[in-house]
């Protein structure tokens, strides 16, 4: 059926604990190292370098959430943007083994995180007892090249964040490195990828770093074969500009995909959460013309066969 070691910086960036405490951050003990607007018709109706261990919450807390759903055969979330709804972090969380898993954050995507300000990245996961969250954040490619302990937060993960920002940015520092390909290996050992903006515009090979109408195409991490994958879908008018996108790569399936929702992908199945629409794009390859998307609102589980064989 038709139908989305000190670390981070990691060498990157020493994080003083005072700073930590001012933040309101509590740190385990020990210390763990490791560790723009578019217009266009709309869619035809469808169905509706720090590597410091971070508790988040204090034990009081901990002793409130529900147990772990259990672990799963790895899966994807990806998400439009915007403010993130909490059956949206609930649910991240679970597939991340909840108070067993072991949380990375990639900042990258944001110039803060330069500056070493990881806030913004780590501020929606800080209610959730997690047993470990580490930032994992590169200057530059050379700095992954050089340190030898840089991948090893990556290789412990259950879970991985990528937070919004520039989905150019992420690829300028992990495209085609180690990080590529540990990530991939997080999904295939059951693991979960996230992100959300920029952080699920990245988990596409073809992928979309501009434009308005007409999408100016790059290079991602291909953590969804088979898929061109847009974002702040309907609020900023992209339907042209993804159709347009899906017309230029006639074997790829477009995923649009609203503010405060996600898609969150396992197998061949796919889910829709949240408060918006995900717009699915059918592979053009028999008509090479411009489809209409197909719209599923929140609540909405359907097949996504088109991804499961293809490997670029």
């Amino acid at each position: 059926m038709r139908a989305k070691r000190v670390l981070a910086l990691v060498a990157m960036c020493t994080v003083s604990l005072n700073a930590l405490l001012a933040q309101g951050q509590s740190i385990s003990s020990p210390l763990v190292v490791p560790a723009k607007t578019d217009q266009a018709a709309g869619p035809a109706s469808g169905r509706s370098g720090s590597s410091i261990s971070i508790s988040l919450t204090s034990s009081a807390e901990r002793a409130t959430e529900r147990p772990s759903s259990g672990s799963v055969l790895g899966a994807l979330m990806l998400c439009g943007g915007g403010p993130l709804p909490e059956t949206l972090l609930q649910t991240f969380f679970e597939l991340g083994q909840s108070t067993q898993g072991s949380l990375v954050i990639i900042p990258s995507a944001s110039v803060a995180a330069d500056l070493g300000d990881y806030e913004p990245a780590v501020a929606p996961w800080r209610r959730y007892p997690w047993a470990s969250v580490q930032i994992l954040h590169a200057n530059d490619r050379q700095q992954i090249e050089n340190d030898t302990e840089f991948l090893k937060p990556l290789q412990q993960a259950t879970a991985v964040w990528i937070s919004g920002g520039d989905q150019r940015r992420l690829a300028e520092r992990y495209l085609g490195t180690p990080v590529e390909h540990e990530l991939k290996g997080i999904v295939k050992r059951g693991g979960i990828i996230g992100g959300t903006s920029a952080g699920s515009a990245i988990a596409s090979r073809v992928m979309i770093s501009g434009g308005r109408q007409q999408p100016v195409i790059a290079s991602g991490l291909d953590l969804l074969p088979g898929a061109i994958i847009d974002q702040h879908f309907s609020q900023r008018q992209r339907y042209e500009r993804l159709a347009s996108a899906v017309q230029q790569h006639p074997d790829r399936v477009g995923i649009g995909i609203d503010e405060s929702t996600g898609l969150v992908v396992n197998k061949r199945e796919a889910r829709v959460l949240g408060s918006g629409s995900v717009y699915i794009y059918p592979r053009t390859l028999e008509t090479e013309q411009k489809h209409e998307p197909l719209k599923f609102d929140a609540g909405s589980a359907f097949d996504l066969p088109e991804f499961v064989s293809r490997q670029d």
